[in-house]
């Protein structure tokens, strides 16, 4: 980031090279091989967002797109599911990375599409979930769904997740979903607060398309929302659809992706553990 490259200018001897954020968009699957992040979660998350437009390295191959680089990611937050390593272990990391012959785990995002009253057209990638929900009113909103060209349901509380088995761990876990294995091809739908206490979280094949627009019958306006990011109103009349994106995002594993995966949900929330109380024990040697 050019920011980044004039900090570190005359602090480093080698070669910086720094790109407008929007053209980086489409030039950085050109030219970088290897992507380190420092931080937690919302690191890989900005990370991204970076290469959400992912150019064609053939333009004479519809089928040929630009890849994301593989991703190693250091933990330096309090809470990181997709950070694989601890900083305080960063040489041998990189030695490994450089070296090659490690596992990846090729995480899947969404490809959102937010469709205007004129028909214009916004085209995003997410790697967590796109978040449709209330305004600031404090309000219920309503929501209507369609899983290809079938009606859904219609929802009514404080909105949304449509998500990706990464993302299971975020805000769709917060709201009652599952949490999933990185690795499977699938499409997450939590309610959030749903006015229905029958509406519960739901798990779709990944090449359905999910369209979300705001029911006419609601009183408010919607919001989208992209990795926590972007809110963006969304007003009757507009659509949005959400579908499998053709670019994943490789992330290096310390050992591999179960051995990772089980490690991290024991390790970060603590998934079935309990706490044992403590009993005091009473002195009755005194009484």
């Amino acid at each position: 980031e050019p920011y980044v490259a004039n900090e570190l200018a005359d602090l480093s001897h080698l070669p910086l090279y720094a790109f407008d954020p929007e053209e980086a968009k489409t030039q950085l699957s050109r030219v970088v091989d290897l992507i380190i992040c420092m931080g937690g979660d919302g690191t890989i998350l900005h990370v991204s967002s970076m290469f959400d437009q992912i150019e064609r390295l053939n333009r004479d191959d519809p089928t040929a797109f630009g890849d994301f680089p593989p991703v190693l990611a250091f933990s330096m937050g309090s809470l990181s599911f997709l950070s694989s390593f601890n900083v305080q272990d960063f040489k041998r990391a990189i030695a490994m990375a450089f070296k090659g012959g490690f596992y990846c785990t090729n995480r899947g995002r969404l490809h959102v599409c937010k469709i205007g009253k004129d028909l214009d057209q916004q085209h995003f990638q997410v790697i967590n979930e796109v978040t449709f929900h209330r305004s600031s009113g404090g309000q219920p909103i309503t929501f209507d769904f369609w899983v290809d060209d079938t009606f859904l349901t219609s929802s009514t509380g404080d909105g949304l997740i449509v998500g990706t088995a990464t993302g299971s761990t975020g805000y769709s876990l917060s709201c009652g979903g599952s949490m999933v294995h990185p690795s499977l091809d699938t499409i997450l739908l939590t309610p959030i607060c749903p006015r229905s206490l029958s509406f519960r979280p739901l798990l779709m094949p990944s090449d359905v398309s999910i369209t979300v627009c705001v029911a006419e019958s609601s009183r408010y306006q919607g919001i989208m929302s992209l990795d926590g990011h972007n809110n963006i109103p969304l007003e009757k009349g507009e659509i949005v659809v959400v579908r499998k994106s053709p670019f994943s995002v490789p992330t290096i594993n310390r050992e591999d992706n179960i051995v990772d995966w089980v490690e991290d949900i024991n390790y970060q929330p603590k998934w079935n553990q309990r706490m044992i109380p403590f009993k005091p024990v009473v002195d009755r040697s005194e009484s």
